[in-house]
């Protein structure tokens, strides 16, 4: 399979960090928007209003927007719980 698209096995830790990252991405990208509108409907004040609300430290959330942290499920869990939205609106890439 790695020899017909090209891929060598040696590379294949590479391209995975790839799609965590780009996960990632996707994850920081989904709550980023959603506490940003909730911020411009009053719903909190700022982000550190946010993450107080969360039970999920200040610097972790700050870690995990700024792409340096992998979210654990319960961080996410936590995370989704305070946005009132499902875990799964989080790990959602959007249609560009």
């Amino acid at each position: 399979m790695f020899h017909q698209q090209n891929i060598r096995p040696e590379s294949l830790p590479y391209l995975l960090s790839g799609v965590a990252l780009h996960r990632r991405e996707i994850v920081a990208e989904n709550i980023r928007r959603i506490i940003l509108r909730r911020i411009k409907l009053g719903e909190f004040s700022s982000i550190e209003h946010f993450a107080s609300s969360t039970g999920v430290p200040k610097s972790l959330l700050s870690r995990i927007l700024n792409l340096k942290a992998d979210p654990k499920l319960s961080s996410l869990d936590k995370i989704a719980v305070a946005l009132e939205v499902p875990v799964e609106d989080l790990l959602r890439e959007k249609a560009r």
